[in-house]
């Protein structure tokens, strides 16, 4: 889950930034 840093545009899902 390293990755979601950078993944964050894929939905925004993990993270809530988008």
């Amino acid at each position: 889950e390293v990755k979601k840093e950078e993944e964050d545009t894929d939905g925004g899902s993990s993270r809530g930034t988008n």
